[in-house]
């Protein structure tokens, strides 16, 4: 049986480049952003159930799924399970990056076929934030985008986007999160105020 070249050929390299720019256009980066971000990243195709982040483990790059689907499992105690599954196109290892904090979970390709990913890593992530802090704060918001994807059971952004009406209307985002934000503020940030607090200290 002839072995999968790891490393895509430059024309479908070309083509998973495109698609990962045309993807990041929906979050509204700007274009030298945009360009910066697809230049430094590598495209790779990985075999099925092979793992590209480990649970506790402090990670070095930014992936994104252009094709095939990731596993997401967590390891507890004795048990280790698949907790959810991301399909096309989506980010993972933005968290790490981020919080500085190891993986909370691990990500590995789905056993049913491989995967086509661009792999950013750290340092070139960090350039780009670098020369374009609107980086930081859209990537951030992904990471939002994927807890509330999770909580209503969604494998990827774009099945979030067309649920609250993002094609349509760009500040659905923002609307979608306020209920979060606001829980955000009753619960955690309101109790701790005393009545001398003021409110922008």
């Amino acid at each position: 049986m002839t072995s999968v070249p790891p490393t895509p050929a430059p024309e479908e390299g070309d083509r998973l480049r495109s698609e990962l720019m045309a993807w990041l256009n929906e979050f509204g980066l700007s274009a030298p952003a945009i360009l910066g971000m697809a230049r430094r990243a590598k495209p790779m195709r990985v075999a099925p159930n092979t793992p590209i982040i480990l649970q506790g483990e402090q990670g070095e790059c930014v992936y994104f799924l252009i094709e095939g689907r990731l596993q997401i499992r967590i390891k507890s105690g004795d048990s280790d399970e698949v907790v959810g599954e991301r399909l096309p196109v989506t980010m993972v290892g933005e968290i790490s990056y981020f919080s500085g904090t190891p993986a909370s979970e691990t990500v590995q390709v789905s056993p049913r076929n491989e995967a086509l990913l661009m792999q950013l890593n750290y340092a070139g992530l960090s350039e780009v934030v670098e020369d374009h802090p609107e980086v930081s704060d859209r990537m951030q918001r992904v990471g939002d985008m994927r807890l509330i994807t999770q909580k209503f059971g969604l494998a990827n952004y774009g099945l979030f986007m067309n649920l609250i009406g993002w094609r349509r209307d760009r500040f659905a985002l923002n609307r979608a999160l306020l209920p979060t934000l606001e829980r955000l503020l009753e619960t955690e940030l309101l109790p701790r105020l005393s009545e001398n607090d003021r409110i922008l200290d």
